[in-house]
């Protein structure tokens, strides 16, 4: 019977993966010298021969690949998800589904695919602060991987949609009806994607030659809790309240909505609120959100080609999705600055 590596390990006093990794030359590997002439010499003695069959299938494609999102849950990455899952079937591959928090676990089954090789790239939609040091963590940088809607500068290799000019669309719509008074309610501080809105909102206000309020921009986060606790924020400000406001998520707009009406005021006729972003329950609150609809579902496909492209050899791009562009979906939630003004804030 030909000698197995468990053999080889054992002779050596190693683990077998210790002895799998030397003879696969892993850049990762750090061993004393010692033991890897031990290792060496029991692979001569016992005349161990690799299994080069058992390699070349290991060595092949899985024709799977990980899709990684901070929230399962939230209705903003369903589209993006289909698009990915769609074009994924188009190439030939099973799109697996996975989450942040779980890849930051040892145990993790997900962190153990990726380490395994057992699939051939990994699409990590990004909508919480993570900096290059901690994704180098939670993923092997040696399988491909594309960074949905987020730039890392030592990861090379992103797709997203033009959130400056979404943001920009979406201010702009509230000063051509009017409103002087605009807040922002603003994503995590340090994230790409809530300085890209923000600029597009700084942007469209200075064009506009309106006073940009640093009180009345709310830092948060992407749902409905922290879209409650923002508003709220800005309604218990010094002084008068914005006539309008931007919203840099959907869900946070419908926390920020449920709060307006909570505190006594109405929408639009005491505040004005656009969120960004576009799903079917915007249409069904009270009143209906107007929105900025992004290209979400061509943001997945698009993300999933420039993967099967990075798997297949190709350099690294970083792309912005801009067909078809974002579009402004005017809805009761906006409505023209009335000439009274706005209330004053929560008690």
């Amino acid at each position: 019977m030909p000698t197995t590596i468990i053999e080889v390990a054992r002779y050596a006093r190693v683990a077998p993966s210790i002895v799998s990794r030397l003879l696969n030359a892993d850049p990762k590997l750090h061993i004393r010298p010692e033991t890897e002439a031990r290792i060496r010499t029991a692979v001569a003695l016992l005349k161990y021969q690799p299994n080069n069959a058992g390699r070349a299938l290991r060595s092949t494609k899985a024709a799977a690949v990980g899709l990684i999102l901070p929230d399962v849950t939230n209705p903003v990455f369903a589209e993006s998800v289909r698009g990915a899952e769609s074009e994924a079937a188009n190439l030939g591959y099973v799109l697996l589904l996975g989450r942040t928090d779980d890849l930051d676990t040892q145990s993790s089954s997900y962190r153990r695919l990726i380490g395994e090789r057992r699939i051939d790239g990994v699409l990590v939609q990004v909508s919480n602060v993570l900096d290059s040091a901690t994704m180098s963590k939670v993923i092997d940088t040696r399988v491909p991987t594309v960074l949905i809607n987020s730039r890392l500068e030592d990861i090379p290799g992103s797709v997203r949609i033009n959130d400056e000019f979404a943001a920009y669309l979406a201010t702009a719509h509230l000063i051509d009806i009017g409103h002087r008074d605009i807040g922002m309610l603003a994503g995590p501080r340090g994230l790409y994607t809530s300085a890209q809105r923000q600029h597009g909102f700084e942007k469209a206000m200075k064009e506009a030659g309106l006073r940009v309020r640093r009180n009345w921009i709310v830092d948060g986060s992407y749902d409905v809790d922290t879209g409650q606790a923002a508003m709220k924020a800005m309604l218990r400000s010094p002084g008068h309240h914005p006539t309008a406001v931007f919203v840099t998520t959907l869900s946070a707009a419908v926390g920020a909505l449920a709060v307006v009406h909570a505190g006594g005021m109405s929408v639009p006729g005491d505040i004005s609120i656009v969120g960004l972003h576009d799903f079917w329950f915007a249409e069904h609150t009270s009143p209906p959100l107007t929105t900025v609809r992004t290209p979400q579902f061509a943001l997945g496909v698009a993300a999933m080609r420039v993967l099967a492209d990075r798997i297949n050899g190709a350099e690294p791009v970083d792309l912005v999705v801009d067909e078809p562009p974002p579009e402004l979906v005017i809805r009761g939630s906006t409505a023209p600055l009335h000439a009274a003004g706005g209330s004053q804030g929560l008690a």
